[in-house]
């Protein structure tokens, strides 16, 4: 009888418990699925840029370097420069930080302190999962101590006409402008009444030369002439 009624609760028991007949037995959870994690080509809209300052430009003195680091998954920021000529890719650290910069100024480059030449300008976002990506900027001329050659060409900007304006003319002062000028009356010069030509002094020199010797001969013949008559 004891057996009968254990065997009708028992069958009770399974027909109204759900689960009954597996026991103590329970099924394991299912565990969660690898954490996927968008890289920075994968989120739209995403940006890791150098704003400022552009490829080629010429630096003096501080310059604000302007980037935007927009984009999901941010961990860090970390920006460096390096020689343009260095085999070797060494980078030399500027700016570390841990939050993102949205077209903005990152920080302020002083480079005063460097020798005069060519450089490039490194951006590197490093993200959640541990990958990086990293933009550059190259051909940065730092002329703090040389003559700069050329600067970065602005756009062309429209230059306005000035209005010309051409000034009238009345009527006489047209006409007095186009009169030909008096012509002046000749001079005659005038000769020095008292002035004595070369002509006149050899004219009179000569007949003065020849009175002289007349007058010579004249004596000769005289004084012959009364040596005869002594005689």
């Amino acid at each position: 009888m004891f057996r009968l009624h254990n065997l009708f609760l028992f069958a009770i028991l399974a027909l109204t418990t759900p689960g009954f007949m597996t026991g103590a037995r329970q099924e394991e959870p299912t565990p969660p699925g690898p954490v996927s994690t968008l890289s920075a080509t994968e989120t739209p809209g995403s940006a890791v840029q150098i704003i400022s300052p552009k490829e080629g430009q010429a630096l003096q003195g501080s310059i604000p370097v302007v980037v935007d680091t927009t984009i999901a998954n941010f961990q860090g920021v970390e920006l460096t420069f390096g020689y343009m000529d260095d085999p070797t890719e060494t980078w030399f650290w500027i700016y570390q930080g841990l939050q993102p910069v949205t077209g903005t100024m990152l920080v302020l480059w002083d480079t005063s302190t460097l020798t005069d030449g060519d450089y490039k300008l490194r951006l590197q976002v490093t993200f959640l999962d541990g990958s990086q990506r990293s933009v550059t900027v190259e051909n940065l001329r730092v002329r703090n101590y040389t003559p700069i050659e050329t600067n970065t060409p602005a756009p062309p900007t429209a230059t306005p006409l000035m209005a010309t304006s051409t000034p009238t003319v009345s009527a006489p002062a047209a006409v007095q402008a186009t009169a030909p000028a008096p012509t002046p009356e000749p001079v005659l010069e005038r000769g020095n009444p008292l002035s004595v030509s070369r002509e006149s002094v050899l004219s009179s020199a000569g007949l003065g030369i020849l009175t002289v010797v007349g007058l010579f001969a004249l004596g000769l013949v005289y004084q012959a002439a009364r040596t005869l008559r002594r005689k």
